[in-house]
This record gives structure tokens, sequence and C-alpha cells, in this order.
């Protein structure tokens, strides 16, 4: 038992680590977006690569209360 709930507790931390850095990246492409040209090849991919971190943010945080029992 001791052993499950470490492993669980490494998991959770884990999963927290990762989802700081799909904010730092969200963040990071949210200013990438505002200062790109409109209509442009570069808009859209950052545009694109936003909305998969935000449904990547979304599915770990949804996971996240299940590690932390």
């Amino acid at each position: 038992e001791p052993y499950r709930r470490q492993r669980q507790m490494c998991i959770r931390d884990s999963v927290e680590t990762i989802l700081e850095a799909l904010h730092l990246y969200e963040d990071n492409l949210a200013k990438k977006f505002e200062t790109a040209k409109p209509n442009s090849i570069e808009r859209i991919e950052m545009g694109a690569k936003k909305a998969s971190t935000q449904t990547l943010i979304e599915r770990l945080s949804r996971r996240l209360p299940f590690y932390a029992e």
C-alpha cells in the first residue's frame, strides 16, 4: 500500500509539472499568435497549436483528481 500511494503521488506530481509546462507553452503561443500577420500561415499554425494545447490541458486536468486520491 505505501508503494502504491508513493507511485500515485509521483504520477500526480508529473501530471502537474506537465500541466505547468503546457500553460507556459500556451501563453507563448498566444503571444506569437497576436504578433503574427492576419491570415498568415504562421497565425493559422499558432491557432491550431493553441487549440491542441488547450485540449491537452483539459484532458490532463480531468485526470488529475484521480491521481490525488
